[in-house]
């Protein structure tokens, strides 16, 4: 009989049993049966492959009896720090993926902690993922991230056949690194995912692995392969009958084709799509495919069949649903404000501008923030590491001190002995030996020291990578010079990472702004007088007069509006 047969009828018994046993009136949960149990204290490879085969087989069982069998891991999860400990930690959280967030999260830590004291990295990879899968469903999506890569990187250090659902952790991975923008990442894991000799999914997942990567190519305006890829999704779905990911393709091929200005191919494909999301009750979906028809007819000429979609897709976008696209409302906001300004209802077009812009920008402020907590996400989990290092080091120096010790002991005994038997010759060897010891005990010192000497300066550099995270502040802008196109780019970069749009509204207002309007602009809105502001461009105070008198002229300023306040307020 094949190996996995034998271990499959063996689990398959093992599940059986904890239904009898369940089902008797023996009160609470049941003690596990003696093969399970020894299962779970094996530490042989196969760690993820043996984990999920236990998954699947607990998931096919009746629910209470299900439940039964998660309350008994519950109680093995509490008990003394060991493997079994935590396999049963793990596998408790991926049957129950809703388990609350704030119980589950430390569980699945102290078990990563403890497989880490174990030295078994593929049990640490299993706890990595149900990190990850938990992170993904209680957030924030960084750490999601953070623990699905360092899943990936523990597989590939140990053999990725060793485990399952290799294929399924790459396109989480590509859908989560689509989220933060990072499109070349995103392409690469997904790849790897449609790659793997895992069998592929049969639900929509097949489907939106290459639209995923599609998208991505789109994204990143290379137009002939995302063009392929949205063909290859299509072909599948066509080849299974999938007529909502043949309409949901065919809306995203139409909108590469928008882009291209091609608008007769499309306009079919788009409304196909917009048809299906509503008979399907995607209302976002389908209020975000009517906008960028409504850009159609805006190309078109067609503004009042324009305006009539677009401010149906803003409704529609705008409707209270079960999931929020912030970015389905940002466009209808825009494609809305366009459609009204080329009817010249600026007045009526103003409210939706304002809305896109909100939109923008939170977007813009969520998307830097993410991709700073990957970075936070990394050094704290650097730190933890390198504290967790420092105790395993000292805990294996106390046991080989532990050792030498016990090993002195004998050794004095043994040579005692041999001296009391043969005094000269026995003598020669426990000098010979005691200098044996001597070499390693110095040995495994200088090791100890060079390892923490390697601590000292890791934890150094993570408190300086710390420091330089730290928020740039405004008054160090004003302590600048500005003497030189060198110092205005230098000044500029630290500018703007303190007032990240300020130049893109001041040129909104000013378009025909001169870099010294900026300059100036820059040094009134931090509050700089004139005579400092001649100080730090190195002219008179006359000609800081004249050059404010120029920047107002440019800016929509009334005669009895102050110039600095609203540069202040921009």
């Amino acid at each position: 009989m094949p190996m996995a047969c034998y271990l499959g009828t063996m689990m398959a018994r093992w599940i059986l049993v904890v239904a009898c046993w369940t089902t008797a009136s023996f009160g609470n949960a049941q003690v596990l049966p003696p093969d399970w149990q020894e299962t779970l204290q094996q530490a042989q490879p196969g760690e993820g492959k043996r984990l999920w085969q236990l998954y699947e087989l607990m998931i096919a069982l009746p629910r209470p009896q299900r439940m039964a069998v998660l309350d008994t891991l519950a109680m093995l999860s509490r008990k003394a720090p060991d493997h079994r400990a935590v396999r049963a930690t793990v596998l408790h959280s991926m049957v129950a993926p809703k388990l609350a967030c704030d119980s589950a999260l430390p569980n699945l830590l102290q078990a990563s902690n403890t497989a880490t004291a174990l030295q078994n990295e593929e049990l640490l990879a299993a706890c990595y993922y149900a990190l990850a899968d938990k992170y993904s469903r209680c957030g924030p999506n960084e750490k999601a991230v953070f623990y699905f890569l360092k899943t990936w990187e523990l597989r590939q250090q140990t053999g990725t056949q060793l485990y399952a659902g290799n294929a399924e952790l790459l396109r989480r991975l590509g859908d989560l690194f689509f989220r933060i923008e990072e499109y070349e990442r995103c392409i690469g894991f997904v790849k790897q995912a449609l790659q793997s000799n895992e069998p592929r999914p049969t639900d929509g997942r097949l489907y939106a692995m290459p639209n995923l990567i599609a998208m991505s190519y789109q994204r990143l305006q290379q137009y002939n392969d995302a063009k392929a890829w949205y063909d290859t999704a299509m072909l599948w779905a066509q080849q299974r009958g999938n007529a909502d990911w043949q309409a949901i393709v065919g809306g995203n091929l139409g909108h590469l084709y928008l882009q291209q200005q091609r608008y007769d191919a499309a306009l079919p494909l788009l409304q196909t799509d917009f048809e299906q999301a509503m008979r399907r009750g995607d209302v976002p979906s389908a209020g975000n495919t009517l906008q960028r028809i409504a850009a159609i007819d805006l190309a078109e000429g067609r503004l009042p069949q324009a305006e009539a979609r677009a401010r149906t897709a803003y409704e529609l976008t705008t409707r209270a649903a079960g999931y929020y696209q912030p970015q389905y409302p940002m466009a209808a906001a825009y494609t809305l404000a366009q459609v009204l300004a080329a009817r010249q209802q600026h007045a009526a077009a103003a409210p939706y501008w304002q809305h896109y812009q909100r939109l923008k920008d939170s977007l813009q402020a969520v998307l830097s923030r993410s991709r700073y907590d990957v970075v936070q996400t990394e050094l704290a989990f650097e730190k933890t590491k390198l504290q967790r290092n420092e105790l395993l080091a000292a805990q294996q120096a106390e046991r080989q001190k532990r050792y030498l010790l016990l090993t002195g002991l004998l050794l004095t005994a043994v040579l005692g002995y041999a001296v009391y038997q043969r005094k000269k010759h026995q003598q020669a060897m426990l000098q010979q030996q005691l200098a044996q010891q001597t070499l390693l005990a110095n040995a495994a010192a200088d090791q100890l020291a060079e390892y923490m000497q390697h601590v000292v300066e890791k934890t150094e550099l993570i408190e300086k990578l710390e420091r330089q995270m730290q928020p740039l502040q405004p008054t160090e802008l004003i302590s600048q010079t500005i003497l030189t196109e060198e110092d205005w780019l230098r000044f500029r970069a630290m500018f703007d990472r303190v007032y990240p749009l300020f130049f893109e509204r001041l040129q909104q207002l000013a378009p025909e702004a001169t870099p010294a309007d900026l300059r100036m602009a820059a040094l009134v809105k931090l509050g700089v007088g004139n005579k400092h502001i001649a100080s730090m461009l190195g002219v008179s105070a006359d000609t800081v007069r004249k050059s404010k008198s120029r920047l107002r002229q440019r800016l929509p300023v009334s005669a009895t509006q102050d110039l600095d306040q609203l540069i202040s307020q921009l």
